[in-house]
């Protein structure tokens, strides 16, 4: 899963190394036009409009059946307590919820999460790693395996 895809090119990238993918956003421009970029990709990549936080939950996503959620720059328009608990319930037991975000201390703007929100993510989790994408720490990704600690 990629959540808050856009027009859907990291989607397309992980479709590309064999993983079965869906893009989600809220914007039906953005879907419009991810589908049009990345259609040819069969049943391997698909693009659905989705909110997740007014949205009921896409009948898809049951217990335990998938195995990455990847949020792009995205984590911060969402609900974070209520996506993270949904995360959680989605994932197998070794499921992996990758985060990248902006550290907003670092930038000085508010697009991204605090440090502080950045740290929290690992709680409850079995693994937790991290590691920066911008020299400065102004961009950081978060990779957390094993939802249930």
């Amino acid at each position: 899963m990629d959540i808050g895809t856009g027009l859907g090119e990291w989607a397309c990238q992980m479709a590309q190394v064999g993983l079965q993918v869906t893009g989600y956003d809220h914007s039906s421009v953005a879907i419009k036009r991810a589908r049009e970029l990345h259609g040819p990709h069969g049943g391997t990549l698909r693009f659905e409009l989705h909110d997740f936080d007014n949205d009921p939950a896409p009948r898809n996503l049951g217990t335990g059946n998938i195995d990455l959620v990847s949020c792009r720059h995205s984590i911060h328009f969402l609900d974070l307590q209520r996506f993270i608990v949904d995360v959680r319930r989605w994932l197998h037991p070794d499921g992996v919820l990758h985060v990248t975000t902006a550290v907003t201390e670092k930038i000085r703007r508010e697009i991204g999460l605090p440090e502080e929100r950045v740290r929290a993510l690992a709680q409850g989790w079995r693994e937790y790693d991290r590691y920066d994408l911008a020299p400065d720490g102004s961009i950081t990704a978060v990779v957390l395996r094993g939802p249930w600690g």
